[in-house]
């Protein structure tokens, strides 16, 4: 029998008992897991003096996000599990096997600044159940 470690993270206010369930799923399967939601947006790195490229898309052959051939998902940081025994061999947080449990968007608020507060205190009432 292999001991997990979960973290939940506080800075995401929207983390239900069910999202907590699934990390606890997935980590049955996979040596670690990830809380994620779809994301669709097309991102842009700095490469020079001022330059931008695509990181996750071709700029001269851009398709409409709803084309695109793949999904992609963002890390919420909502919560996570691990195998503490492998965890403690690689001292990292992800390794091996890596699952997901997806939380919809409107869910995958984190508070990292005082704007996300704001959006989090917009959303509260609308999904308070």
């Amino acid at each position: 029998m292999f001991l997990k470690l979960f973290m939940i993270q506080p800075t995401s206010p929207f983390l239900r008992g069910e999202d907590l369930d699934a990390i606890v799923r997935a980590c049955e399967t996979f040596d670690t897991c990830l809380t994620v939601t779809k994301f669709h947006g097309f991102v842009w790195r700095q490469i020079g003096d001022g330059d931008i490229a695509g990181v996750n898309h071709d700029p001269s052959r851009r398709l409409r996000r709803q084309d695109l051939p793949f999904t992609e998902y963002l890390e919420t940081g909502a919560a996570g599990g691990m195998d503490i025994e492998q965890f403690l061999n690689v001292k990292r947080r992800f390794f091996g096997h890596i699952g997901f449990c997806e939380m919809p968007s409107l869910r995958s608020v984190e508070i990292d600044g005082p704007n996300d507060l704001t959006l989090a205190n917009l959303l509260f009432p609308l999904l308070d159940s």
